[in-house]
Parts: C-alpha cells; structure tokens; sequence
C-alpha cells in the first residue's frame, strides 16, 4: 500500500526463484483469470496463479547464436497479446522486453515433448537490437496484432506487425 508503506502481496511461489539477488522488474495481467507474467532482473518471465500463489512455468531466454548480448538481461516490460487472429491461429503470445534491447515473442502454448513427456513453450521470434540501449516499454495494442515498444536511449517509438501466424 503506498500510502501506509505496507506490503499487500508477497510471491511466496517465487521465494526460491528471487532469493540469487534477482529481483521482480516487471509484471503484467494475463488475458486469464488470476495469472500475471512476472518477470525479473536475471531474464527469467514467471507465470504466477497470483489467486493461490502458484508458479505455473518460467521462461527463460539468453542472446541469440552469434550475438554478443548480455545472459541474463532484465526484463523492463511484460504485454499478452489479446487479438482474435491470434487465438484462431492457436497461439497466445507474450511480448518480453529486455535492457538489452531485444524483443522475445513467446508462445504460451504448451508444447508436449513426446520423448520425455515434458511440457514446454516456444520462442516464436526475437527480435535483437529492437532499441538501441534497452526497451522501456512493449506493449500489444488492445485486440490488435501490433506491438508498440520504446527505446530507453534510443528516444524511438517502433509499431511492430505481427499478422503472419509465426510471429
């Protein structure tokens, strides 16, 4: 509570996860029902039942073959795309943006490994050097499949399309 100075809310589920040093840099309201995307200062996107406080699954991503980005780099913004098109396509994409300047779209899809029976999402793009200096802000446009992101440094404002079913 900001006018007490009182903590409402604690992850409990996340204990575990934040106790290296890593701390919650960003969060956004999934489309669903009590789940909110949670992510942190070492890369990683939680997907909390926020209702029972329950980690569903993490993402984790790192720099792209050949780049020389930093492991690990915060996440600075969180945003669920809510367009038809892409529940008719049969993907659920989350924007996660980093201080790296990259873009990752994942797919929230679960995905069975029919080898291991293990459950898995799937990296559907990344887009590196999106902001010269980090990404301040990502963010889908209400039932749209466009994704409006800022630059930190760069000052820049970029509309990104996303109508092709791959990302």
């Amino acid at each position: 509570n900001v006018k007490t100075g009182k903590m409402i809310h604690s992850f409990g589920c996340l204990a575990g996860e934040t106790s290296s040093g890593s701390v919650v840099t960003s969060m956004a309201q999934s489309p669903a029902v009590d789940t909110v995307a949670v992510g942190t200062s070492d890369g990683s996107v939680h997907l909390v039942n926020a209702l029972h406080d329950l980690r569903l699954f993490t993402l984790r991503h790192g720099p792209s073959k050949g780049m020389k980005l930093k492991v690990g780099s915060a996440v600075t913004s969180l945003s669920f795309r809510t367009d038809g098109n892409a529940s008719r396509q049969g993907v659920a994409p989350l924007a996660v943006g980093c201080d790296d300047g990259s873009i990752s779209v994942w797919d929230l899809t679960p995905v069975e490994d029919e080898a291991t029976g293990t459950v898995r999402r799937t990296l559907m793009t990344r887009m590196d050097g999106a902001h010269h200096g980090g990404v301040s802000g990502a963010s889908y446009l209400p039932g749209e499949p466009l994704l409006l992101s800022s630059g930190r440094v760069s000052n820049a404002v970029v509309l990104h399309v996303f109508d092709a079913p791959d990302g």
